[in-house]
């Protein structure tokens, strides 16, 4: 969360990896999907809230690069 405010606030994300990003949302989309096949509400919603954030980093790197 300090991590999308930062970018949020002062538009710069130079200091986050693209690369990093990607993984980071692809690894926790996965873990969410994997909260829905065992149906577990703390693996879903911590891995959801998780993911809103790391889309939204990523969304700020790609549109303030």
């Amino acid at each position: 969360i300090p991590q999308f405010i930062k970018s949020l606030t002062t538009k710069e994300t130079k200091d986050v990896s693209l690369l990093w990003c990607l993984f980071l949302s692809i690894g926790v989309f996965l873990w969410t999907v994997y909260g829905f096949m065992i149906n577990d509400s703390p693996v879903i919603i911590a891995n959801a809230v998780t993911l809103i954030f790391v889309v939204g980093i990523l969304i700020l790197k790609l549109r303030y690069g």
